[in-house]
């Protein structure tokens, strides 16, 4: 039998694996956009995107894309995952749930304590509740399912 602090920690880590999953599936859309726009296979394409991070591949999979005159839902969407990946932050709120230090909260099982060791928010402590955790894997998801669905109906995916 799990405590109250140990459910909320299984929970969270379910939460961070959904995130992890959410986040990979947006990066493979994001790279089965350039392949589609060059016109390359799944093995060549990962030599040109293998190392490519999220925002550079949605700025080159919009360019390109573009320049290459795909559909335009495609561009579109493209286009509005390029900028609420920047508008919502998504990916620092990512980063820190994946790679933060995590603590839990004496006072409220339902949050935990994260700190990361790298980047701006290097050493600060930030509060997290379990619904803030749960919100950034939705937020992912809700980036790639319209990209998904166009990309799937114009036969851009792989």
């Amino acid at each position: 039998m799990y405590n109250p602090v140990q459910n909320h920690m299984r929970n969270r880590n379910v939460q961070i694996g959904n995130i992890c999953s959410q986040f990979a599936h947006l990066e493979l859309l994001l790279a089965q956009a350039i392949w589609s726009a060059l016109g390359l296979t799944e093995e060549a394409g990962l030599s040109v995107t293998g190392s490519l991070n999220v925002e550079a591949r949605a700025r080159l999979a919009v360019e390109l894309c573009e320049k290459q005159g795909k559909p335009k839902q495609v561009v579109d969407e493209l286009r509005r995952v390029r900028k609420e990946l920047q508008a919502s932050k998504v990916i620092e709120r990512r980063n820190r749930a994946i790679h933060g230090h995590r603590f839990p909260n004496p006072d409220d099982p339902a949050s935990e304590f994260v700190v990361v060791h790298r980047g701006k928010d290097a050493g600060v402590k930030l509060k997290r509740t379990d619904a803030e955790l749960a919100q950034i894997g939705k937020d992912i998801a809700d980036l790639h399912q319209p990209l998904f669905a166009v990309m799937a109906d114009v036969g851009m995916t792989y």
